[in-house]
């Protein structure tokens, strides 16, 4: 969620038609030809049929032309000159990044605003500022970063100071979105969390939320994830207010709210959706889907059955939030997810919350969100006449592409879990194919492709290729894929058998690098995955008693994170854990994994837990439940035979995956 104050070109066009002066001629011909240029933008250059259609640049130099004609007609009145100039610097400074140019006009247009008693010229002189931040943001030296963040601070206290507060909060949330690009996580706290309670104090609600709900979705990652976890909290006192509750402080800000909350603030239909989006988001983060899932029904209800004000706001990711500027009250645009992307957004919200518990529910909803993706892509072809800038130029486009390769990425993780090899390796190829079509997309998803292939090599038993995968995909991705990557790669190496101490203190220890990286272990998730290994570690080593303590705590960390595949996973490790010293525990445990293994349809896991828990049995004598978990075993190990027999011998014979179809 963005500002939206400045970030639509105004345009000049005139006010009347009788009489008309020079300059409004003048002004209505630029316009005209700006809007010829930006669609034949929007084409890409070609008309319909694939037809070359006329060129953009003759159009935008017209467009120049026409603004320079009305500063060289003679005397204007002030507020002509600064309204020219402005247009001007914009259009400079846009199509032409002519930035010194654009800024010599802005400069001038400040000083003649300056001269200025007209209250009306407040507006333009704060657009003036606001441009000129932008043209010093785009400095390639990358030297100006402080110099606007100060001026934007400033700007704020000024417009603060003379009620213009549309103003105040854009540029503010300008500021909050460079300090958070810095990843200054706590100045950007800072800086909202002021806004929101001087929101508040103004009476301004909706505006309240709204930054608060900015300042959560920037912070939603595990570099920032408590200071996030707290706005939630804050944001929990204005959606879902309980009376006489005091929100509690947040570091580096005041808490937010009166002691008693008003409904008042979260009667935007649209905000209610994007709180319970962030909420259930946070609980993903820190691995809770446990709490997440019960909040689906509710972010679709209100996604498929928005409010009146919510269809008309939405459909080109916009919502109004009225403010006081001056004396007046005007609309606050701020940028939201137009609405066929937010309805994206929240399939893969819905199948992420299921991904670890139900993969059949995980899946269906992929497959939905995939539909409304080829549905979008086929509106949005590729451009023909320049395919190779098209994944560039076209962002709705490149977004689609994007979102496409993310939930083919999840089906094919879900398939695995689900022991649905050959549809996972189908999967894989199709993820390859839309790869290779644009080299972009090849260099942003090419870890996630090694990774996949690596799941799929180690659930194959393929050992050695998922190692060399995992150690490929993390050289080359970001922390997520070197902390999964040496996760993985400890627990092949705690899993083999006999095991290989070296290798395994290897393995340890190169977690442990990852995990320093990154600033140590940041989620629940992260914890319950390191715990798993310092669990095996601990069996290996003959230290029966820690790892007791230290599955045990696996398990209960699992039953916030619902996530299946560590649930049968631990209870198998304890079943391992009670074996030689409590055989009636052991079989219990072993039980209970082969029900939670079978359910997920991981048959080799299944199999083996029936084959641990017969052997429970025979110690008990009782043959007739022996025999019938050695029946279960071999049904399951047969059935993961026939999977792997489906996989294409290719598969199986070319040695690194990814390279058989492209590198």
């Amino acid at each position: 969620m963005a500002e939206g104050v400045g970030s639509q070109q105004q345009g000049l066009t005139p006010h009347s038609f009788l009489p008309l002066q020079p300059y409004e001629v003048l002004w209505a011909l630029a316009e005209h030809h700006l809007q010829k240029a930006a669609k034949q933008e929007h084409l890409g250059g070609t008309g319909p049929d694939n037809a070359i259609s006329e060129p953009v640049e003759p159009h935008l130099e017209a467009c120049v032309r026409a603004l320079e004609a009305v500063l060289l007609s003679g005397v204007l009145p002030l507020k002509v000159e600064v309204r020219t100039r402005h247009r001007l610097a914009e259009v400079l400074h846009l199509h032409f990044f002519n930035f010194q140019e654009a800024e010599a006009h802005l400069s001038k247009a400040a000083l003649l605003v300056q001269k200025s008693n007209d209250v009306d010229m407040y507006e333009y002189g704060y657009r003036i500022k606001d441009l000129q931040c932008r043209i010093c943001e785009a400095d390639p030296t990358g030297m100006a970063g402080r110099t606007v963040k100060n001026q934007l601070k400033q700007y704020a206290a000024d417009a603060a100071r003379l009620h213009m507060r549309k103003w105040y909060y854009h540029f503010t949330m300008r500021r909050a979105r460079i300090l958070a690009l810095e990843k200054d996580y706590k100045g950007c706290c800072s800086t909202l969390l002021s806004a929101a309670e001087d929101a508040r104090l103004h009476g301004e609600g909706t505006m309240q939320c709204a930054l608060l709900l900015s300042l959560a979705a920037i912070l939603l990652n595990p570099e920032s994830l408590q200071l996030g976890l707290d706005v939630v909290k804050l944001l929990e006192t204005l959606f879902e207010p309980m009376n006489g509750q005091q929100p509690a402080a947040v570091e580096g800000g005041q808490p937010i709210g009166p002691t008693t909350v008003s409904i008042a603030s979260s009667q935007n239909q649209h905000l209610r959706l994007y709180y319970i989006a962030t909420t259930i988001l946070y609980n993903l983060q820190m691995g809770n889907s446990k709490d997440a899932i019960p909040k689906l029904a509710a972010l679709h209800a209100l996604a498929e059955a928005p409010s009146h004000e919510t269809q008309a706001e939405t459909a080109a990711g916009i919502i109004q939030v009225l403010v006081r500027n001056g004396e007046h009250t005007v609309p606050f645009a701020l940028s939201v997810l137009p609405r066929y992307k937010l309805h994206i957004v929240i399939f893969l919200i819905s199948a992420l919350t299921h991904k670890t518990q139900d993969g059949f529910k995980a899946q269906k909803h992929l497959i939905e969100g995939l539909k409304a993706i080829e549905k979008e892509l086929a509106q949005r072809p590729a451009r023909s006449a320049r395919p190779a800038e098209a994944g560039n130029s076209d962002t709705e486009r490149a977004w689609l592409c994007d979102a496409k390769l993310t939930f083919l990425r999840h089906i094919s993780e879900i398939a695995i879990y689900r022991g649905e090899y050959f549809d996972s390796y189908r999967v894989i190829g199709k993820i390859l194919e839309w790869c290779t079509s644009e080299s972009a997309l090849w260099t942003r998803f090419r870890p996630v492709v090694l990774h996949n292939w690596a799941m799929l090599y180690q659930a194959v038993g393929r050992y050695d290729l998922a190692v060399e995968r995992y150690r490929e995909a993390a050289s080359i991705g970001n922390g997520e894929f070197r902390f999964l990557g040496a996760v993985h790669v400890a627990i092949l190496a705690c899993t083999e058998s006999p095991p290989d101490h070296a290798k395994i203190a290897g393995a340890i220890a190169d977690l442990e690098a990852a995990v320093k990286d990154q600033g140590g272990v940041r989620t629940v998730s992260e914890r319950a995955l390191t715990g798993l290994i310092e669990g095996l570690h601990l069996l290996i080593s003959g230290n029966i008693r820690d790892t007791k303590v230290k599955i045990l705590d696996n398990i209960k960390i699992n039953d916030a994170l619902c996530s299946t595949q560590l649930r049968y996973i631990s209870v198998g490790l304890l079943g391992e854990l009670f074996s030689p010293i409590d055989p009636n525990h052991a079989e219990r445990m072993f039980c209970t994994a082969y029900t939670i293994s079978k359910n997920a349809h991981n048959h080799s896991f299944a199999a083996a837990s029936a084959e641990n828990a017969a052997s429970c049995f025979h110690r008990k004598q009782d043959r007739d439940t022996e025999i019938k978990f050695i029946e279960l075993s071999q049904k399951h190990w047969e059935l993961d035979t026939k999977v792997l027999a489906l996989l294409p011998a290719v598969f199986n014979e070319v040695h690194g995956g990814p390279h058989a179809h492209a590198y």
